[in-house]
């Protein structure tokens, strides 16, 4: 019986990994302007920030701008709280925040003289937010800041922390017996990091990332370039480009990195041809699934995402030159949003559209559903008047 529910289990992966995406309009979630607002106050700003989704269709945002003031806040859309989470005074922030399946929260809360806190905001059984600082932790004493924050499933805490050198590290946090490190920049060693760059985390405590090989300052692009998978003191690399490798066929890897739970990593690289969205499997089997003026014009600098169905969640150009969100599969690569698109609005229709310029802001977020969520522009269907920023999903149907 367990090999048989084990077999149903595969092929319902693979059939969900293979299948062709079907996604409904967009769907706007809320919006700010400088005079109005839908389901937010007016004079909110959160212009560049980066939203983030969960299975269960929960979401969280920061905003860099409460309500015309100086404040900011975390809004969050979850099974214990819908609205503004918390905020803090002027000259405070908070970063990006991220929510799990579970519907607990990761940020920090930075002032002018440095860090103040970094959270994890739990639910519990009275459907209430405990707000948990982990800096009254001594072992987080020695870091100035802290980022690339990531809750797993299990509620681990990964982040990225640099210490007074300005040194970056990776860590895995557990309240319990505190950080265990995952990698670090300008440590002595064999094959020394000059660099780390963004990294991605799974729930299974696996972490995927890009190194500039090098001693300390060695940063020009003609350093040797590695993207690494690290799973506790396990370190395997997956990808170099010839300055690591003169056989490799990638001349250039891009910074960000994306890793699924099945240990599937993705990346853009350029061969010498053009730059190509790749998928690298945790068999090893390599899948072009996008290439640049192919499929689109060009990539965007900005993360991608993979969910545990490997689809790869992108910005970039379109063949036309206009700004676009990409889906791709192994099948297939679908645009899901695109600068100028119309979009239903509760006052009636408005554009994708901040002026002539980009639209969106901060990086995308895509759950295993394939659901994308993203920060962007509105304006009237003339594109002359700005109905400020808005946070859409493009719903799979």
């Amino acid at each position: 019986m367990k090999i048989l529910c084990s077999s149903i289990l595969l092929l319902s992966y693979l059939a969900t990994s293979i299948m062709a995406q079907e996604y409904e309009a967009p769907t706007l979630i809320f919006n700010s302007s400088s005079t109005d607002g839908y389901n937010m106050p007016a004079k909110t700003f959160f212009t560049d920030r980066a939203p983030s989704i969960n299975d269960q269709r929960e979401m969280a945002i920061t905003l860099t701008m409460l309500n015309g003031t100086y404040d900011t806040g975390i809004w969050v859309k979850s099974r214990y709280q819908e609205g503004i989470l918390t905020t803090t005074g002027a000259r405070e922030s908070y970063s990006d925040v991220k929510i799990n399946n579970k519907g607990n929260l990761t940020y920090t809360h930075q002032t002018l003289d440095g860090i103040k806190g970094v959270y994890s905001a739990v639910g519990n059984s009275a459907g209430k937010y405990e707000f948990i600082n982990h800096m009254d932790d001594e072992e987080l004493f020695p870091y100035t800041s802290f980022n690339n924050l990531f809750l797993s499933e299990s509620d681990e805490l990964f982040f990225t922390a640099k210490n007074f050198k300005g040194d970056l590290a990776f860590f895995n946090y557990h309240m319990d017996y505190g950080l265990e490190l995952i990698a670090a920049q300008n440590q002595r060693s064999k094959i020394p990091n000059s660099f780390l760059f963004t990294p991605s985390y799974n729930d299974y405590g696996q972490v995927a990332y890009k190194a500039r090989i090098g001693k300390r300052g060695e940063l020009n692009n003609q350093r040797p370039d590695q993207i690494i998978l690290a799973e506790g003191s396990k370190k395997t690399i997956l990808v170099q480009d010839k300055d690591s490798d003169e056989n490799s066929k990638w001349i250039d890897l891009r910074n960000n990195v994306a890793l699924s739970n099945s240990g599937a990593t993705a990346f853009i690289a350029r061969d010498q041809d053009s730059e190509k969205l790749v998928l690298l499997e945790s068999d090893g089997k390599e899948t072009i699934l996008a290439t640049a003026g192919k499929d689109l014009k060009e990539f965007s600098f900005f993360s991608i995402v993979i969910n545990n169905k490997n689809w790869v969640a992108f910005r970039g150009i379109d063949l036309k030159g206009k700004h676009a969100l990409y889906v791709a599969t192994k099948n297939e690569i679908k645009k899901v949003l695109t600068q100028f698109d119309k979009i239903k609005v509760p006052w009636g229709e408005a554009l994708i559209a901040y002026g002539p310029h980009i639209p969106f802001g901060g990086s995308i977020d895509m759950n295993n559903h394939g659901d994308v969520i993203v920060n962007t522009g509105l304006a009237n269907l003339e594109n002359t008047e700005d109905f400020g920023n808005g946070v859409v999903v493009i719903y799979t149907k």
